[in-house]
């Protein structure tokens, strides 16, 4: 997992439209409500997943489409599209 030091960087680098993943990978949960995730280290909603992928892979100041694998790793019904987990990793 991610140390909180770099969660929080995470997040403020996400708002702000900056972030470079590391090569690991990160666990993302797909879901309308983030209260009945697995454990996770990021959020995202219904049919968003890959478009958080693209944001936060997205190399600051290039025009080069965002570079990453998506691996789906779990998945349950529930809420109103489910909880799907992913694993996300920057190249």
């Amino acid at each position: 997992m991610l140390s909180k030091v770099t969660l929080s960087t995470f997040v403020i680098a996400s708002i702000v439209g900056i972030l470079i993943l590391p090569a690991s990978a990160v666990t993302v949960c797909e879901s309308d409500s983030e209260a009945g995730c697995a454990p996770h280290q990021a959020h995202t909603g219904c049919g968003s997943i890959e478009s958080w992928a693209q944001s936060a892979c997205k190399v600051h100041g290039s025009n080069d489409p965002a570079k990453y694998t998506l691996v789906k790793i779990g998945d349950r019904p529930g809420g109103q599209c489910g909880y799907a987990m992913f694993e996300v990793t920057c190249k």
